[in-house]
């Protein structure tokens, strides 16, 4: 069994299927989101590259009836108690039902 196998099915068994990760699970999203609610808050690292990305979650939110309420800033390498505090602020002004979170270690962290 490979690393990544190994650390898949850890994340499986501790968070079951509340975490997406992995290659091309991006168009899946949307339908995750759909079955816990209709309104959604993405937090989203701002990595280069990352806009391609995130149009894929846009897109797989949109095709699924979801509606991207929010969508705010990541947080900076090791989570900054200021980063922490502006995403909690952020979200206290939405209405989201659900909490989509794409981006590195600190913003999945945040």
């Amino acid at each position: 069994m490979t690393d990544f196998k190994k650390a898949q099915g850890l994340l499986h068994e501790i968070k079951g299927d509340s975490y997406l990760f992995g290659p091309d699970v991006l168009p899946e999203v949307g339908q995750r989101v759909a079955a816990a609610g209709k309104k959604a808050a993405l937090i989203r690292g701002t990595f280069a590259g990352s806009d391609d990305y995130v149009e894929i979650i846009r897109n797989s939110l949109t095709e699924s009836g979801v509606n991207l309420v929010a969508e705010i800033r990541g947080a900076r390498p090791n989570c900054p108690r200021e980063d922490l505090f502006r995403i909690a602020e952020n979200l206290r002004e939405t209405d989201a039902d659900v909490i989509v979170s794409f981006g590195g270690g600190s913003t999945i962290d945040a």
